[in-house]
């Protein structure tokens, strides 16, 4: 009988790989890698969320954002289908801003900018609106002079070089589905210079995002800037940078450093302002699961402190989503989270704090922690809304409110002898874990593609906080050997930083 010789597997990079069949992937490749994903080269169990905060309305939430005060200072805001909401640092509650309703109730999220000390709304249904610190009010947009609003409603705004744009506008009922609209410099109250701009295409605008000191606009299949012009009489002009690929989800745009990501019909692309590229290709199969009905719900956002781009998605008949597809933007390795959410957002810790000489009510009864770490200024604290109203913290504990966190992660099919036309028998298999407490991983074998394992296996990690080998037996021989990692247990978190198969030559291979 041939020795066993170990195939070490670590320093994982490859990620989601379903562009080609398991048994050409590499060896650090994975079909299948669902609640946990690489992270420093190692499997990472994805980190839980935590309740933060409700709106007790029970409505959509359509924005998770900040208001940006006249003082510098900021805000926290969450807007549902029909109200906005301010979030209390001393209760820890969303206390709505709006008596009444003020929105039609669209599902569409919310498109906003700060400036001058208003943050500005739009969501593509119902007129402009701003918030100031004390009150939301409809934004008139005269555009004639005669005094009266004119704008029904606009898809997206921005600001840059002192104005406030307006995208895909609807003007006295009118739709201008490729138009720009700003106000005069420095005034969001004077609109009656008739300042627009139509792009030269028969598209729809589907996506803004500034860029580069300038605005990048995406269409239904092509790319755009809306460039400065430093002409008084037409101060932006339109200048296509690529055709072919845009967005078919407004709001997938995340801006990763010197690239711009979005979701087009044809799949995830990156464009860095000059061309536009596939950034998918290795797991070209995952824009097929989005429903195509319900794009528009789509979320993206950067998390800085993991270095991974976060795209909220519904599955193909699914009515919101419940999908996160995670990019590692240093390998563009891709994992799939199963996070039930409908859009993302930020809060900066330690914007909100109150001295402790203006901290009313007593020392005992405040909710939060007078001394954090994580909350000093500027910090930023990754969010989620949800369909009942509530705010989640993302990446906070080891479990979704209590619940287990459940890790899926399916290898390539291995043999080392493949070239050679031979078998391989799969002596034993080690596996270098860590975790934060006494914890059970399961491991199943499966042969030759087939669906259900052989055996499964369990390890358990009794070094809390320690990287340990641990050790499982096989001795079956087979064309291609697949192992499938689960951990689902409560308050654990779990790392897998290498896999070492060991095998031996076992005959010619049948298949």
């Amino acid at each position: 009988m041939s020795p066993y010789s170990p195939h070490l597997v670590c320093d994982m990079r490859a990620g989601l790989r379903t562009d080609i069949d398991p048994w050409l992937a590499p060896a650090d490749a994975f079909p299948v890698l669902l609640d946990a994903s690489l992270e420093n080269g190692a499997i990472r169990r994805r980190s839980g969320f935590s309740r933060f905060a409700e709106t007790g309305a029970g409505r959509p939430l359509t924005a998770v954002f900040h208001h940006v005060k006249a003082d510098g200072s900021r805000e926290m805001l969450a807007a549902d289908t029909r109200r906005l909401f301010r979030y209390e640092p001393m209760t820890g509650a969303l206390s709505p801003v709006d008596s009444s309703d003020a929105w039609s109730g669209s599902r569409n999220l919310l498109s906003w900018v700060n400036w001058n000390g208003r943050v500005f709304m739009a969501n593509g249904k119902d007129r402009l609106r701003a918030y100031d610190g004390r009150a939301a009010e409809w934004v008139k947009v005269d555009l004639s002079g005669g005094g009266e609003n004119e704008l029904s409603a606009a898809a997206f705004v921005a600001v840059n070089k002192e104005r406030l744009i307006l995208f895909r506008t609807t003007e006295n009922g009118v739709r201008c589905p490729a138009r720009a609209r700003w106000c005069k410099a420095g005034d969001p109250s004077d609109w009656t210079g008739d300042e627009y701009a139509d792009a030269p295409t028969a598209e729809w605008i589907r996506g803004v995002i500034p860029f580069a000191d300038e605005i990048l606009v995406f269409f239904d299949e092509s790319v755009w800037w809306l460039k400065y012009t430093w002409d008084p009489a037409l101060p932006f002009r339109w200048e296509e940078i690529s055709k072919g690929y845009g967005s078919a989800a407004p709001f997938s745009l995340a801006a990763l450093g010197n690239r711009v990501l979005a979701l087009s019909r044809a799949g995830l692309t990156a464009t860095d302002g000059a061309t536009v590229d596939r950034v998918d290709l290795t797991a070209p199969d995952l824009i097929g699961s989005v429903s195509r009905d319900r794009s528009e719900l789509c979320c993206a956002a950067f998390l800085p402190e993991k270095r991974q781009a976060w795209l909220l998605y519904p599955l193909a008949g699914g009515s919101s989503p419940e999908r996160v597809l995670v990019m590692g933007i240093d390998e563009r390795a891709f994992a799939v989270f199963r996070i039930p959410a409908t859009c993302l957002g930020f809060r900066y810790q330690g914007d909100a704090a109150v001295a402790w000489s203006a901290a009313p009510g007593s020392w005992e009864a405040y909710p939060g922690a007078w001394v954090d770490a994580a909350a000093r200024v500027g910090f930023p604290e990754a969010l989620a809304g949800r369909e009942d109203g509530s705010v989640i913290r993302l990446n906070d504990g080891n479990d979704d409110e209590g619940a287990p966190v459940s890790m899926e992660v399916l290898s390539g099919e291995w043999n080392p002898y493949r070239d050679q036309g031979l078998a391989a028998r799969l002596g034993r298999l080690d596996l270098l874990v860590e975790s934060d407490g006494e914890t059970t991983l399961y491991v199943d074998f499966y042969r030759d593609g087939s669906e259900a394992p052989y055996q499964t296996k369990s390890a358990t990690v009794r070094t809390p906080g320690r990287k340990t080998w641990v050790r499982l037996f096989s001795g079956v021989t087979a064309d291609f050997h697949q192992i499938r990692l689960r951990h689902a247990e409560a308050g654990r978190s779990l790392a897998v930083h290498a896999l070492a198969p060991w095998f031996a030559p076992a005959g010619r291979a049948v298949i």
